[in-house]
């Protein structure tokens, strides 16, 4: 173009399976604790229910995934897992879910083996969905791993999620904890926090992420 400016056209960047918009020639760094304020993040990752259904089956035989595929559909009924538009798409069309609830269709499946009940995996999910506002949490709770800041802990470092099972109460539900390798290593130090000392609790179900999301190969 003689005479006048260059066109000008929005620069798309890539970053941790998004796709930020931005405006022009804008030059602002994006990084994972900062989301684009000239743009949606957007995503292509989407899975299909049985799509997800297949990648939580260890062993991809039909009985196995048709299995899952109805427990899939009984969370996402109960809003335990969230899908891209309407839940109820009608026949002839699939439901879609995002990555994070896929990882999350995951610790569901998981914690169901240990029989949690509809009212156990609810209490889990609003954790889930807290733990998710934290970029280090989300970062492993995405299998990923950080490093210890202070030094202290050699190593990376990686995420767990911890269910305390109540003892006494048999109508109570336990509880649950998001945690890393350096609050285990002071567990297995005798270093435990007051809220956590163990005569609380009657049992421990321990989840590695890294091993559960690692198996999904999203």
């Amino acid at each position: 173009m003689s005479g006048g400016a260059a066109e000008q056209t929005p620069r798309v960047y890539n970053m941790g399976g998004h796709r930020y918009i931005l405006p022009f020639n804008h030059q602002k760094v994006l990084t994972e604790d900062i989301l684009c304020p000239y743009g949606a993040a957007m995503t292509d990752e989407t899975y299909t229910l049985n799509e997800v259904a297949v990648r939580l089956s260890l062993s991809k035989k039909d009985q196995a995934v048709a299995l899952l595929t109805r427990k899939i559909k009984h969370w996402t009924n109960y809003d335990l897992l969230n899908t891209i538009g309407e839940k109820h798409t009608g026949t002839g069309r699939n439901r879609q879910y995002k990555k994070d609830e896929v990882i999350c269709a995951a610790y569901l499946n998981e914690l169901s083996k240990f029989g949690l009940t509809i009212g156990g995996l609810k209490d889990f999910r609003e954790e889930y969905d807290k733990w998710m506002k934290s970029a280090s949490k989300r970062k492993l709770l995405q299998g990923g791993a950080i490093e210890d800041e202070d030094g202290i802990y050699e190593g990376e470092i990686g995420g767990y999620i911890l269910y305390q099972g109540w003892s006494g109460d048999d109508e109570t539900n336990g509880k649950f904890l998001f945690v890393d390798d350096r609050f285990l290593q002071q567990k297995l130090l005798g270093q435990f926090p007051p809220d956590m000392k163990p005569q609380y609790f009657a049992s421990v179900l321990l989840l590695n992420c890294q091993e559960i999301v690692e198996r999904l190969k999203l």
